[in-house]
């Protein structure tokens, strides 16, 4: 102490060390205005008697005595900074070394321990929050006290989980205390595009709302950062062309007039129940350790990622993966509320069974579903080449060494459902009876109708491309070969299949009505901008247009990641940017699902947050060759951590559920 009784701290003492007992005593005194007590602090229209002596352990007070201001012969401190219930709790820890903090009052305290310079108080307050299981309620304090106070893993924790959940922090008051600058790089943020259009203007107008003077003017820079085509037709027509605040300013109402002509004028879509999107799943080409003279060597390998593609938007998304690795090509189809998957192989002689998975859309799970094979079929190589969805049914289109299908033909199945819901029947519908190559095949679908299957015979020096046409509805199958060309494209378009080519100045279309052909120059198509001798690409077309990604280039030694888009009208190449991977020889199909199920995008920071395998439950029955096989299979492809989502207990029923399966199977072969 020094000649006046001061007790002197050193300014690199640390303000964790513990204070003498008898704080609490003179901390009792505090409570009475005891004469002892030699300073008045002030703040909140209120006086609080204190001791300098422990006022003194904060550096704050250690330097406004030091510094010889007029508070130190005043013997009055005004505190300016902070609510009262603070200042309080901060004079308490002084005395007391503790502070009782609460997710009401952290940000408080924090305010008035750091302008008061009580690095104790501040580092209780820290691990409080870094205690906290972080959640909507509580997402926006951590960013903002971790932001202020150069917390950086507070503020990062804080963030993560904010930019990952935004719809359900938007409902939380915290948000309205953010400022101009973040509420500006929210709406800016493109990684945010799963939020949808409508709750960000609602948050924006509760924004504003909650401090109208101040932010008011503020609203034109804010509206004009977002995309009014996002917006549903409801929440356009009734949150934003009538609003009372976007009315008031000129730039608003500009805006809102400019994109309701273009709507008018069918230059602009808004955001609709429905998306059309483009599946993708199979091969993608992935770098190998082996390294050759021109570097490391690429090979297209099976993977389990099921890319989506939406054109209207330009966006990619990745949807929770495939249960299984498809080591030969999978193979997809879809309906508005479900999809299905399957690989192409071989069955072997002792199975019954070709698996197929379901993922439902709606309620995000894959189930894996048996599709049992005609008795006749077992032990003959079946395998299935596509998968289709036609007038609201599934069909297989498959190849076997069945004396009943006279060689080794094509046939065409229906999956029929049977009596558990993890089981269908594959029906023969239509001995094809032609030998195939399993990648000489397309088919297409033509107004929910007609399931178009087209055969290259360009091997066997035939130009014709080999065309059977099944109308699901009189149940016939029609050669309509005559007069098709041998081309690498075919599609459905106005009820018509077009056979076309890059590079081929022309395309042969198939009117189906009158089983005739015809040639037509304007839907030839140029030569790709890139590789001419691009292949092993997938592409699909809406809406005339096509559009076209990954595959190959000079023997398979370059894979390609562009994404192109061919307009028939402008008769233009257009590129779309780079897909997420290199895709060669994927299964492809095109589906239409609920905006939800598809607002997500790649690197999305919800996804990322989640995770993809997290984001869908797998009810998958042990493999009817070996579920010891399938779990290696699992570990090696790094889906250790996922095993648990399955459970011991969930392959026990499982177990349990493939059982009654062989029993009913059995019992309907018998009966």
């Amino acid at each position: 102490m020094d000649g006046m009784g001061t007790l002197q701290i050193p300014h690199d003492t640390p303000m964790g060390s513990t204070f003498d007992p008898v704080g609490g005593l003179l901390y009792e005194q505090t409570k009475h205005g005891s004469d002892v007590c030699d300073v008045s602090l002030l703040y909140g229209g209120q006086e609080q008697r204190v001791h300098k002596c422990v006022l003194m352990t904060s550096h704050y007070f250690h330097a406004l005595y030091e510094s010889g201001l007029l508070e130190k012969d005043e013997g009055k401190v005004t505190i300016n900074v902070g609510s009262p219930a603070a200042i309080q709790a901060a004079i308490k820890f002084l005395y007391l070394r503790h502070v009782d903090v609460s997710l009401e009052n952290v940000e408080g305290l924090m305010e008035v321990a750091d302008y008061l310079q009580i690095s104790q108080m501040k580092e209780q307050c820290t691990e409080f929050l870094a205690r906290l299981s972080v959640g909507p309620e509580n997402c926006v304090t951590l960013c903002l006290i971790g932001g202020q106070y150069n917390y950086e893993k507070l503020y990062q924790v804080g963030y993560d989980y904010l930019i990952a959940h935004l719809p359900d922090v938007l409902q939380h008051d915290q948000m309205l205390c953010l400022g101009v600058d973040s509420v500006l790089d929210i709406l800016r943020d493109h990684t945010l595009l799963y939020v949808p259009a409508d709750a960000l203007f609602s948050f924006l107008t509760h924004w504003v709302e909650h401090d109208l003077d101040q932010r008011l003017p503020h609203l034109p820079e804010l509206f004009d950062s977002l995309d009014l085509e996002r917006f549903t037709e409801e929440g356009y027509h009734k949150l934003v062309s009538c609003h009372v605040l976007i009315n008031m300013f000129p730039q608003c109402r500009d805006k809102v007039f400019k994109f309701s002509t273009k709507l008018q004028a069918g230059n602009a879509r808004l955001n609709g129940n429905e998306k059309l999107v483009f599946l993708m799943a199979g091969h993608e080409a992935e770098p190998h350790l082996l390294l050759t003279d021109r570097g490391r060597n690429v090979e297209a390998v099976g993977t389990r990622r099921l890319l989506g593609f939406l054109p209207w938007e330009k966006r990619w998304l990745e949807l929770p993966p495939l249960p299984i690795k498809a080591s030969s090509l999978a193979l997809l189809t879809g309906l508005p509320k479900s999809i299905y998957a399957t690989e192409s192989r071989p069955l072997k002689n002792t199975e019954n069974m070709q698996q197929l998975y379901k993922y439902d859309i709606t309620h995000k799970s894959w189930l894996d579903v048996r599709a049992l094979i005609p008795y006749y079929e077992k032990g003959k190589g079946f395998q299935v080449l596509s998968l289709q969805q036609c007038g609201g049914r599934i069909y297989a289109i498959a190849r076997s060494t069945s004396s009943l299908s006279k060689g080794h033909a094509l046939n065409l199945y229906l999956l029929e459902e049977g009596t558990l819901p993890e089981m269908v029947w594959l029906k023969e519908l239509v001995p094809f009876g032609i030998h195939v190559h399993p990648s000489k095949i397309k088919v297409v679908i033509v107004d929910d109708r007609y399931i178009c299957t087209a055969i290259d015979k360009s091997e066997q020096g035939d130009q014709e491309m080999m065309l059977l046409v099944y109308d699901f509805e009189t149940g016939e199958v029609e050669n309509c070969s005559r007069g098709s060309l041998s081309l690498l494209m075919m599609f459905a378009r106005e009820g018509e299949i077009v056979l076309a080519e890059p590079g081929v100045g022309y395309a042969k279309i198939l009117t189906l009505g009158s089983k005739a052909w015809r040639t037509d120059c304007h839907l030839g198509i140029p030569d790709l901008p890139e590789s001419v001798d691009r292949s092993g690409y997938s592409y699909f077309y809406e809406d005339d247009k096509l559009f076209l990604f990954g595959g190959s280039v000079t023997d398979r030694k370059t894979y390609m990641k562009s994404t192109l888009m061919y307009d028939f009208n402008g008769q233009n190449w257009e590129s779309l940017g780079l897909s997420p991977s290199r895709v060669i020889n994927t299964s492809s199909t095109v589906v239409k699902v609920g905006t939800e199920a598809v607002s997500c995008h790649i690197n999305c920071p919800h996804c990322r947050f989640t995770g993809l395998k997290r984001m869908a439950e797998y009810e998958i029955l042990p493999s009817p060759v070996s579920s010891v096989t399938q779990h290696d299979e699992l570990v090696e492809d790094g889906w250790e951590s996922e095993l648990e989502d399955y459970g011991d207990e969930g392959m026990n029923e499982g177990e349990d559920r493939l059982n009654t399966v062989q029993v009913q199977v059995q019992n309907e072969q018998l009966g």
